[in-house]
């Protein structure tokens, strides 16, 4: 096949910053991307364990041009785009279409699976990979990456997706809400929005809940198993801020505000100023939340006391990864979108919000897997 798969140059290797090596942690790994780099460290002092080169190779040849011609080639799509992580196994999806697994020991290749779609963020639930894309939501047998279906999609669908009572629930940049059956791909109901899906479904109790709408987004509640409209709200949540249902509060952010939704109709009953773009983790009573700016923050629930917060990174425009807790190790990464794009990954005891250790890359953090 057209592609590369590599170890990386010394040079892509991440630079690491140790605080204190967490012994506990140091059992297990973390797995991340950045770029078109698949990255393992050790969990425990964030020492590189081996890190793989995946993309496409380039097609064009120079001598095919004009002797002298000048020329600056724009890049095809590619990189590594999302990964899921289950038992001995690392399983990739690329923005060139490719779905990959690897071993999480030594990162060699297992098997390979051409998707001729832009991959998004991949689940897995049981011996199935679900692997969202730009027109086409695919399921692959785990052990051997054989297609078991393919289902076409109006457009992109670039929001993780959920797996609830074998039902997969996706939102599309198609204006749709998908439920489909996840052993066949059939869909049970589409829920047709007044415009993208840009705050990725949840579900709860029975009811889906996701942020639509292209003049903002708009929380809005469906019913999980007929696909009606139970109530949709007008206050504007932040485009790709995370929702987490805690105690029948609906958490996310609205307008550079962590806010508390009551889930039975939409009206905020809790907030909390300057946090933009949320990513959320809930466990032992505690809601962390990481923001755009760049902070890190614990809060006691149900009494939504501050417990600590930390600046972590100094961002103008960025964004935070999807977070991960290993034990009382929290990790989660911080992208600069409009300064370097600078990425780095960091592991936080819970306890105090002290940060152990740190690795900076030259391009975007994305997907941090734990195991």
């Amino acid at each position: 096949m057209n592609e590369i798969i590599e170890p990386a140059e010394e040079q892509f290797y991440p630079r690491i910053t140790l605080r204190r090596a967490v012994t506990k942690a140091g059992e297990h790994s973390i797995y991340f991307a950045s770029g078109v780099h698949l990255y393992a460290l050790n969990a425990g002092d964030g020492a590189l364990q081996w890190c793989l080169h995946i993309s496409k190779r380039l097609v064009y040849k120079v001598g095919d041009l004009p002797p002298g011609s000048l020329i600056s080639v724009p890049p095809s799509l590619d990189g590594v785009r999302g990964l899921a992580v289950r038992d001995t196994r690392v399983f990739v999806s690329t923005e060139s279409g490719m779905a990959y697994a690897f071993s999480a020991d030594t990162g060699a290749l297992i098997w390979r699976r051409e998707l001729f779609s832009f991959g998004g963020v991949p689940l897995v639930v049981g011996d199935a990979l679900y692997v969202p894309g730009q027109t086409n939501i695919d399921a692959l047998d785990t052990r051997d990456g054989s297609k078991r279906w393919k289902y076409a999609t109006m457009n992109v669908v670039a929001s993780p997706i959920v797996i609830e009572n074998s039902t997969l629930y996706a939102g599309s940049y198609g204006n749709a809400v998908y439920a489909l059956d996840t052993a066949t791909g059939q869909p049970r109901w589409t829920y047709q929005t007044n415009g993208r899906v840009y705050n990725a479904p949840i579900v709860h109790n029975g009811v889906v809940y996701a942020g639509i709408g292209d003049d903002g987004c708009c929380l809005t509640a469906i019913d999980a198993q007929s696909g009606q409209l139970i109530w949709r709200n007008t206050p504007i949540l932040d485009s790709g801020a995370q929702l987490l249902v805690i105690n029948n509060l609906l958490y996310t952010s609205q307008r550079d505000k962590l806010v508390g939704i009551d889930i039975k109709n939409g009206r905020p009953l809790w907030h909390y100023p300057n946090m933009r773009g949320v990513s959320l983790l809930f466990s032992e009573h505690t809601l962390y939340v990481a923001a755009t700016s760049g902070d890190l923050s614990a809060f006691e629930i149900p009494s939504h006391k501050l417990l600590w917060q930390r600046k972590l990174r100094a961002l103008k425009s960025g964004g935070a990864t999807h977070m991960q807790l290993l034990g009382d190790e929290l990790y989660v990464g911080f992208n600069e979108y409009g300064r370097g794009h600078v990425g780095t990954l960091h592991a936080i005891d819970i306890q105090t919000g002290h940060e152990d250790w740190v690795a900076e890359l030259d391009w975007f953090v994305e997907s941090p897997a734990v195991s």
